[in-house]
């Protein structure tokens, strides 16, 4: 498969995406390859919000001849491995049609709840009618590495291009949706809305860098009472970068 992967940015992405971004290209996919697999991977520089950032890629993505769209956030860090290029290819299009096409890693967002506590949750969701959305809490997830979700956020989302092939140029908006989040359905559920599943390799679990308030976070460690297993497995993974 031929791979076209960018991180959209207005500004230059993390630190840590940065270098996730230089292992790729020295050690991952030495000289653009991944075993059988071509990646052309790089940094995509714009003004514009995350939905017609994503919709900009996709005009070059159409011109490239690639199979394969891999969008990755500029705050997201994948592990420094690929097999995630491996679930995709184990389902081979069958009549322009691959069983799943799609397959996303996932990681933490937050929210604060009352009372200045910070609530950490996966960005993976479940319908919950048209155009309402509620998340799919990691400890009900099933036991197997991967799953079908019916929703996730695109910030490590692998992407045929067959799906594109059904779908209007400019497939990513946001929507006034008075259940979501400041009233608004963002970019990647409106995505999900146009799909028939998302492969979740819950194996290829993603930090998520800026998103999480650090100092919110240090002061959860620090509170005493009921913290649910999402947020230890959170804090772990803080304290192993460093921040805690």
């Amino acid at each position: 498969m031929k791979i076209l992967l960018r991180i959209p940015t207005p500004y230059g992405a993390a630190p840590e995406t940065e270098a996730w971004l230089r292992w790729l290209v020295s050690e991952g996919a030495p000289n653009g390859r991944y075993r059988d697999h071509i990646i052309d991977a790089d940094m995509f520089f714009c003004g514009f919000g995350p939905a017609e950032a994503h919709n900009e890629i996709l005009i070059d993505f159409r011109a490239s001849g690639a199979d394969v769209l891999w969008l990755i956030d500029h705050d997201v860090v994948p592990p420094k491995r690929l097999d995630i290029i491996d679930r995709l290819a184990e389902y081979p299009i069958i009549d322009r049609l691959a069983e799943y096409p799609v397959v996303a890693g996932w990681y933490y967002g937050a929210s604060f709840l009352p009372g200045g506590r910070m609530n950490l949750f996966p960005h993976v969701y479940r319908r919950q009618g048209a155009e309402a959305w509620e998340v799919w809490e990691r400890r009900f997830w099933p036991s197997t590495d991967t799953f079908i979700a019916e929703g996730a956020a695109t910030g490590c989302m692998l992407i045929r291009r067959n799906i594109f092939e059904k779908m209007d140029k400019r497939p990513f908006e946001y929507r006034y949706n008075p259940h979501g989040e400041k009233g608004i359905l963002t970019d990647d559920l409106v995505f999900c809305n146009k799909l028939a599943g998302v492969m979740i390799d819950q194996t290829y679990a993603c930090e998520h860098v800026r998103r999480i308030p650090l100092g919110a976070v240090a002061k959860l460690v620090n509170e005493a009472g009921d913290v649910d297993k999402d947020a230890e497995i959170m804090k772990d993974r803080l304290k192993a970068l460093g921040y805690l």
